[in-house]
Formats: C-alpha cells, structure tokens, sequence
C-alpha cells in the first residue's frame, strides 16, 4: 500500500513538473504586447485621485511564459497608482501568462498640487522577461482647481485664474451674491447642484464667457448629457443675471422656481438630458441666446410672465428619441397664470413634428403672442391668429452648419431680414457683436447673416 501511495505522489510531482516546464522565462520582441502604446488618461484635479483606466498586456509568443516582472519606472515615487493581475503595488514579479492571454493593469493617479495651473505627469510600464523590456507610456493633464462644497455666503466674486469645482449640493446663501468674472470656468462633479437662494451674476464677454459644464473634461464626454443636475433658483427668493454663459451636460440646466427671476443674455445652453430652461410661474427674459441639443424642451414655461426674443432654439438631441416640443408653454387649470408670454423674433426648429407646443387655457390675445418667428410645425398644424402673428412654418431652417453647431444662418436661409425692429430695441447686436440695425429689417434667431460667416 505505501509503495502505491510513493509511486502516485511520484507521478503527480512528475506531472507538476512537466506543467513548469511548460512556462517559458524567455521571450522575443514581438512576444509581448499592449493595448496601447500610450495610455491617456483624462484630466485629473490635483489632490483628487483620478477614475480607474485599463491597460491590458497580450501573450502573443506562442508558448506560456513567466513574466520576471511588471513595475512602474517611477517606482515608489510615481503618482500614478497600479493595480497588476490583482495585486496593487508599484512592481510584481513571477506572473505566468498562457499563450494567448491577456493580462489586466489597472491605473489611475494622484497628483499633488502644483504652482502651475495645470502641468503634465508621466511615467511608464515596463514588462521584463529575460533581459527584454516592453514599455506603454503612461501620461495625464493635471489640473489646479478651487474646491466648493456646502454654503456660500456674503458678497462673493469669482475670477478665472483658476476653475471652481463643486461637488455635492453647493448653496447660495439668501443674503449672498455671487459674481463670476469673465472667463471664468466653473466645473460640476458627477451629480453636483447649484441652488442659488441669493443672487448670481455672471459677466461673460463675447470672446471671453463664463463655462458652467461638467467636470470629466475629455473630448468623449463634450456631448454627453446628466453628468450634473443643474441650477435652481430657489422658489421665493433666488436671482440669477447670466451674460455670455454656456451650461452644458447637465440634468435640467436651470430651474428658475416661482417667485424668482431670470434674466439670460446672450448665452448657451445645450447637452441637458430633459429640459434646458424651466420656469414656473416666474419672470423669465431670454434675449439673444443659442439653446440646442436637450431630451425634453429647450424651454418650457409654466405660466408666469417670460419674454424670449432674438433666440435659436435647434433641438437634434441624439441619446434618445425626443418626445417634447422645443418649445413648452402651458398655464390655466391647475398650473400657474399666464401673466405675460412674448415669443419673438425668434428661430424654433428640431427633429419632431412640431416644435411648439401650447397648453394654455388663459392665454388670449392680451397676455400671449407668438411673432416674427420661423417656426417647425408638422402638416397637420394649425396656428391660432389671435396670439401668433407673422408666423413662418418650415422644416428647412438653413443653418451653416448644424453638424458643427454652426447656428449662423447660411445665404439661402429664411431668417434674414425677418425680424420686427421693435424686439430688436433691447438687442441691438447679435450674440456675435454684429449690430441688427444695420440693414433693412433685424434677422431672425440669436446671430445676424453676416457674408463672410460662410466659405466661398
């Protein structure tokens, strides 16, 4: 019996034997390859640590083999962090990879703060094997923020030396005022909020706005929507002046509550998955701005009083099919009055048949009117004379390019010379600085056609 047992352990030790011997510790240059040469990763805020990304190494020798080992030529002092074949540490040894397999390195970086406002940092992974070294370079943009969390209070300015990241529920307090500097850009973490119960100004200039988007600032993320939940002015008491200000990527990019105020002035709003500006039975002005590319409304007004003049609103959102009309007015019944709509001069247009949409059982002639506006109505439209009144229905809006979000409108467009003088008194240039004076009739939408706009 225990010669049996002698011989079977003897065969099973011969058997794990001819299994190490299966496991090269040598392998030519072609042998060993990476996902990528160069693993970019997307820009990190310095003293945050950066989302996980994945480098993967293939097995293409032909034969298993043992890797010697896997490390970080930075070593200890790197600021990028590892994780290889399960094992966090800057270096690991003896791995054995099959041929064919491949291999998971997990990666992500902790910059530290810089005096420069933003700097790069780098390093590599080295693969060795019997005196061959692979290497993929690993890089990154860190980034010098100011962090904002919690409450803000008293008088407040902020400048665009640096960008402002919030994080969480940021509030302004009710007796605090908010100003933002030109240029200035504000960056919103994953799910942030803005609720202003105070005021807030932005001074935003033609070449030199104010940015309130979210924060994963790789060119993947530039369209992609709900990334933040957006700003509420709070009901009763919140203000907000906005000048030459893009929000983009968020939920609903601003709720304006009962009770409060909006004005917007020449400014962006675009990429919000549901609705682009909400007011409830609020004042709201929107003069000479650009709205596009949300899944619900663009704007959608519950009663109140709200005047929008010299606006492009294009709605092509392209994350899922769009239900809601660009254009949302409703009031009466068991929604807030309709104190005073003014819709004019104005460009609505988007992928559903009709791009406005009105449920307002108090509107009448007094307190509500559609004019000068280009506006995509399906076939079986019908446009109430007593609120709507030189009303041009198309599907064709004739932009320069829509693709490229060029809003402007092209030589053939239908918008040129359109527009009522009297709704351009408040807007005397365009978005771009051009004055809307200076020819027979104002043009319709946020930007006047201006030849040289287009390619020869």
């Amino acid at each position: 019996m225990r010669c049996r047992l002698a011989f079977l352990m003897t065969i099973v030790l011969m058997f794990f034997a001819a299994c190490e011997s299966e496991y090269s510790a040598r392998c030519d240059q072609n042998g060993i390859a990476f996902s990528t040469d160069t693993l970019k990763l997307d820009t990190i805020f310095a003293g945050d640590r950066s989302i996980l990304n994945k480098l993967l190494i293939y097995n293409k020798s032909g034969e298993n083999i043992i890797i010697e080992k896997i490390r970080l030529r930075g070593g200890e002092n790197s600021l990028f962090n590892v994780n290889i074949n399960g094992k966090a540490g800057v270096e690991n040894s003896d791995i054995r990879m099959r041929s064919g397999d491949s291999l998971y390195v997990f990666v992500n970086a902790f910059p530290p703060e810089n005096n420069d406002a933003i700097y790069t940092i780098d390093d590599d992974i080295d693969v060795c094997i019997g005196g061959n070294t692979w290497t993929s370079h690993l890089t990154a943009y860190a980034m010098n923020v100011i962090h904002v969390k919690g409450r803000i209070e008293g008088d407040v300015i902020w400048k665009g030396e640096l960008p402002y990241l919030l994080s969480g529920v940021v509030e302004i307090d009710s007796a605090a005022s908010l100003t933002v500097e030109a240029g200035t850009q504000i960056l919103m973490a994953d799910n942030a909020q803005l609720n202003v119960y105070g005021s807030m100004t932005t001074k935003g200039e033609n070449e030199n706005m104010v940015t309130i988007r979210a924060s994963r600032l790789d060119s993947f993320y530039d369209d992609i929507p709900s990334q933040w939940q957006g700003i509420k002015l709070m009901a009763g008491s919140g203000k907000a002046e906005l000048k030459y200000t893009k929000i983009a990527h968020a939920t609903r990019a601003i709720e304006v509550d009962s009770a409060t105020t909006l004005a917007l002035d020449k400014s962006i709003i675009c990429d919000a998955s549901m609705a682009g500006i909400v007011s409830y039975a609020a004042k709201t002005h929107i003069d000479g701005s650009l709205l596009y590319n949300c899944g619900g409304p663009l704007v959608e007004i519950y009663g109140g009083t709200v005047d929008m003049h010299h606006c492009t609103l294009s709605n092509n959102f392209k994350w899922k099919s769009r239900i809601d009309s660009s254009l949302k007015i409703a009031g009466g019944e068991n929604l807030p009055k309709i104190e005073h709509i003014e819709i004019a001069n104005s460009v609505i247009v988007g992928n559903v048949s009709n791009e406005i949409h009105i449920n307002a059982e108090d509107a009448d002639s007094t307190n509500f009117i559609v004019s000068h506006c280009y506006v995509h109505l399906g076939n079986k439209h019908t446009l109430n004379e007593d609120w709507m009144k030189e009303v041009e229905v198309g599907s064709k809006p004739l932009f320069v390019d829509i693709k490229k979000f060029d809003f402007h409108p092209s030589k053939e467009s239908p918008f040129i010379n359109k527009g009522d003088a009297k709704y351009a008194a408040d807007t005397t240039t365009d978005f771009d600085g051009n004055d809307r004076q200076n020819d027979d009739a104002p043009d319709l939408g946020a930007f006047e056609y201006i030849p040289q706009n287009e390619e020869q």
